[in-house]
């Protein structure tokens, strides 16, 4: 019978494993009498082991993982194994490498002696090597730049110790740097060539380049400026103002906020120039400033323009049509890339896989710590900007399953977006079964800007070279055309063929070819020169050009090339010309104003007048330039006017500046006269302006208006004492002839025939006084009130003056605003009562039409019309200026014919406002 020793299998969850031993238990007579089974628990032992296995298949999986070309070498430097990367990376098959030392495969293209050095060095010294250059062509990918990092492995095993190898190649990000040089150089020749005043900064103002157009300038050379504060160059630095001005501004982009302001400098030739300065900041991928570009351009033109604008008062703006391409310092950004290694569960469902490892470098590009990701979804990584399509080809890859190389927009910790390549491979366990997924995370962000930054230099360079508005032409002295920028054919019309086979001088204006002329000979001794002429299109048109040639001496110190840089400033002289055109209408609309209009300045002197003025006040032009407004004033405005000036200036209170009054005027032969005066401050300009109206016509309306109202009153009066009174006298004698029959006992008819008179003396005064009444509210405040109280006053008409008097209104005419409504019964009232009394017309004829949105009032008579100076006169004091003056508050057009004999047709066109 065999007896032994077995193990249970591996234990799984809280299962227990144990080993079973079984020994036969023996009699003294060596006969077998039973067994002994004992059991001895190594489930510690088991789970051990399987955990140094998986934990070793976890390691293998991660080295196979990593898209870099990794080896393993032993103690002699013989390669061990390799990852997959490696293989495909060199075209390499495991037989040519494993186990051979690494500097024997390949034809001994690892046989570098300073690589040798350094890996014979790793293990005796328990270092590493970081970042080692490899510039080497290689037999089979040919010439490459890598980086080679070496780790030593410690073995537990008691087996010597290993070295890690890995390999990153990095010949694309050094072409790129190269090609990002290129493009540098390049930039910087144009930027040297642009007619604006251009620098760049450090954040702290310290200059760190100055394009030709600025250095010439000034009259200074880059060693003379360069590693100064930009605010202390000897040009700048004119007043303290200015310099504390300038400093300001840097300190404003520094901050990030881009500022624009305008100075005015003495040149060297003892002249002045106004110069238009921005700078702008010029931010990294992290937002943080880091170069300042101050920008300046000469606007001394534009600011002689509005001077001479300003001369005449006018509030013009002008822009000049001079852009300028800001071009930017691109500073290579291309750092070295961290990885970050990532393990989570296998399941694909929502809400997605939960985190079990995370590596150091994974935390330093999340900016999340390690217990922050263990048990969270890697979607806590992911954002609005994350591509939904890359996240379904990630679940349609992983569930197959099969690795995925991807990019995607990930997320950090403080809610800034990066950009991430994800390599992501499934790991099994002994058994087959998918356990977990491992993701190496790369931190292209840098990367990605990089290629941005080399697309958007290409793309502004070729913008700025090919695409300019500006012309670029390159001449040799001989005359032949080196390069001719494509914008100066596509805006003059002329072929490349044509320019050539023609002489320069016959797309020269013939009024410019003399300075032309002068500036070329200029050009060939060496000297820079700038000026404007107008050059031919094809088409026959002419356009301006703002031209900067720059002579380029050869070796020999002798000119050999021309660079013209020239602008199209069409659009600028065209703008100067509107402003001289703008100045003209400007001074023809002054000139024909109905109201005076005085520009004075801080010390009450008149600057301008208008022809108004001259006709208002009695003086000339001549007479009114350069003395004080006083002169147009009575006392005690006289005295007081130079107080208000002074006052308003000290302390900003308003006594007659920007707000609208009634004053007085004094003529030049001495007469007072009512004004409505309206004064305003031009801070910018340090002026003032004053508008006058003679209100003399209206101030005696007013007067008319309110005699009109008294007589109204009267009237109203006298009605009431004549008529209503005299009816109530009479009623009363009635009534007391009445009490007398009464108490004496007359017969009863005679009672009731007094009763009956009292009755209708009653009726007739309750009339009268209802008439009188509906004089003062003529019309209801309802859309149809207009025309019941025109028929109500015809009829009154008819009946108390027995004259033939008709209304006439074909359609509805609904006026929804009191105010026109009552204006335009006064005006009938008043043309009727105006009729009655002055032209004694046998018929009166109202009518009343809508069209659109007007209603048009006719009041017709067939009396005699203005038939005396004395009739016209009393119509045009009492009676049309009170019509004139009604329609006016309403925005109406009130329109009288009358001639004598023929009657007098009064026309009144007012606005409805709202109509249903």
């Amino acid at each position: 019978m065999a007896f032994g020793a077995n193990e249970g299998p591996r234990p799984q969850g809280n299962q227990q494993c144990y080993i079973r031993r079984i020994i036969p238990y023996r009699t003294v007579d060596d006969r077998i009498d039973g067994v002994i089974v004992t059991f001895v628990n190594i489930t510690d032992r088991k789970r051990a082991e399987l955990l140094s296995h998986e934990a070793r298949l976890y390691a293998e999986g991660i080295v196979n993982t990593v898209p870099e070309p990794t080896v393993v070498l032993d103690s002699k430097l013989q390669v061990q194994t390799a990852n997959p990367a490696f293989y495909e990376f060199f075209h390499a098959v495991p037989g040519e490498i494993e186990s051979r030392q690494l500097f024997e495969i390949g034809n001994r293209q690892w046989d570098i002696s300073e690589l040798r050095t350094a890996l014979e060095e790793l293990l005796p010294q328990n270092s590493q090597i970081d970042d080692f250059r490899v510039d080497h062509q290689f037999e089979r990918i040919g010439q490459r730049i890598l980086l080679l990092n070496a780790r030593r492995i410690h073995r537990l095993d008691n087996r010597p110790d290993e070295i890690l190898l890995a390999f990153r190649d990095i010949t694309q990000q050094e072409s790129n740097r190269r090609e990002l040089e290129e493009r540098k150089l390049k930039l910087t020749a144009i930027l040297d060539h642009t007619v604006e005043f251009i620098a760049l900064l450090k954040p702290d103002g310290t200059v760190l380049r100055a394009n030709r157009a600025l250095l010439e300038f000034i009259g200074a050379d880059e060693s003379e400026v360069i590693g100064q504060p930009y605010w202390l160059a000897r040009f700048w630095n004119e007043t303290p103002e200015q310099q504390h001005r300038l400093m300001q501004a840097v300190k404003c982009a520094a901050a990030g906020e881009s500022d624009r302001f305008e100075a005015t400098y003495a040149t060297r030739d003892g002249g002045e120039i106004t110069v238009e300065f921005s700078i702008t900041p010029v931010r990294n991928p992290d937002g943080d400033v880091i170069l300042l570009v101050p920008e300046g351009r000469d606007i001394s033109k534009r600011k002689r323009a509005e001077a001479e604008v300003r001369e005449l008062n006018a509030h013009l703006e002008q822009r000049v049509a001079d852009q300028t391409r800001q071009v930017q310092l691109l500073v290579e950004a291309i750092s070295h890339l961290g990885e970050g290694v990532l393990i989570t569960e296998d399941t694909l469902d929502w809400p997605g896989p939960k985190i079990s490892f995370v590596n150091d470098a994974m935390c330093r590009i999340t900016g999340y710590a390690t217990d922050e990701l263990i048990g969270q979804s890697p979607r806590l990584l992911q954002g609005e900007e994350t591509s939904e399509e890359v996240r379904a080809y990630i679940r349609e890859e992983l569930s197959v399953p099969r690795s995925c190389r991807v990019e995607v927009i990930n997320y950090r910790k403080d809610g800034t977006p990066y950009d991430a390549e994800l390599f992501i491979t499934p790991l099994f366990d002994v058994t087959g079964h998918r356990t977990n997924f491992v993701s190496i995370h790369r931190d292209i962000s840098e990367r990605k800007q990089a290629e941005r930054s080399l697309q958007e230099s290409e793309a502004r360079y070729r913008l700025l070279a090919e695409n300019s508005a500006d012309f670029v032409v390159m001449n040799h002295v001989d005359g032949r055309r080196l390069y001719v920028s494509p914008s100066y054919y596509r805006r003059t019309g002329w072929t490349p063929e044509e320019i050539q086979s023609t002489d320069w001088r016959t797309r020269v204006h013939p009024d410019d070819l003399e300075i032309v002329e002068a500036a070329r000979t200029a050009n060939l001794r060496g000297e820079t020169t700038r000026l404007e002429y107008r050059s031919l299109c094809k088409d026959g048109a002419w356009i301006w050009l703002d031209s900067r040639c720059q002579p380029v001496q050869g070796a020999d110190g002798e000119t050999e090339t021309l660079v013209l840089w020239a602008r199209n400033i069409s659009e600028r002289k065209l703008a100067e010309q509107r402003v001289h055109d703008r100045e003209e209408r400007l001074r023809a609309i002054l000139n024909t104003a109905a109201d005076s209009v005085v520009t004075i300045d801080q010390q009450g002197i008149i600057e301008s007048v208008n022809r108004m003025t001259e006709q208002m006040f009695g003086y000339s032009k001549a007479e009114l330039i350069g003395q004080n407004i006083r002169m147009l004033m009575p006392s005690p405005y006289r005295e007081e006017h130079d107080g208000y000036i002074a006052r308003y200036l000290e302390t900003g209170e308003n006594r007659i500046i920007c707000i609208s009054r009634e004053a007085t005027g004094r003529r030049k032969d001495g007469s007072i006269f009512p004004v409505d005066l309206s004064v305003s401050a031009v801070d910018h300009l340090n002026l003032f302006t004053g508008i006058v109206r003679d209100i003399s016509g209206r101030k005696l309306l007013e007067h008319e208006v309110l005699e009109i109202a008294s007589e109204e009153q009267r009237r109203i009066g006298q009605d009431l004492h004549d008529g209503v009174g005299g009816e109530l006298t009479g009623l009363g004698i009635i009534a007391d002839t009445l009490s007398q029959a009464l108490s004496r006992g007359e017969p009863l008819a005679m009672a009731q025939d007094l009763t009956q008179q009292i009755l209708r003396g009653l009726k007739q005064a309750i009339a009268q006084v209802r008439t009188l009444s509906y004089g003062l509210v003529p019309v209801e405040q309802v859309p149809h009130g207009l025309m019941d109280a025109l028929r109500d006053l015809v009829e009154r008409t008819c009946r108390v003056n027995e004259i033939d008097c008709s209304f006439d209104c074909p359609n509805d005419v609904l006026c929804e605003d009191p105010e026109v409504a009552k204006q335009l019964f006064h005006i009938a009232q008043e043309a009727l009562t105006n009729a009655v009394r002055h032209g004694k017309p046998q018929h009166l004829q109202i009518s009343l039409e809508r069209n659109g949105n007007l209603a048009t009032l006719k009041i017709h008579d067939d009396g005699c019309g203005f038939a005396s100076a004395k009739t016209r006169q009393t119509v045009t004091s009492l009676g049309l200026r009170s019509m004139q003056y009604r329609a006016s508050q309403i925005g109406a057009r009130l329109e009288i014919q009358s001639s004598p004999g023929n009657g007098t047709l009064i026309i009144c066109t007012a606005p409805l406002g709202s109509i249903p």
